[in-house]
């Protein structure tokens, strides 16, 4: 068996998206939320903690654990 047999592709999706999530937190609530910046942080933590939690996800279906 050899390795993109192994790895799924859904999980290395989820990989991406998570990665997208956690590095562009920021742009996501200013620009496409429009929070003001004063509320702002609350938003990028909450964003960043979904992203982590998506790109654990990710790994374990990539590697095929869950």
């Amino acid at each position: 068996m050899n390795i993109p047999e192994r790895i799924n592709p859904i999980g290395i999706l989820l990989m991406l998206i998570a990665a997208v999530l956690v590095y562009g937190a920021r742009l996501i609530v200013f620009k496409i939320f429009a929070i003001p910046e004063d509320r702002s942080e609350k938003w990028i933590i909450l964003i960043k903690l979904t992203g982590l939690l998506i790109g654990i996800i990710g790994v374990l279906l990539a590697m095929r654990i869950l």
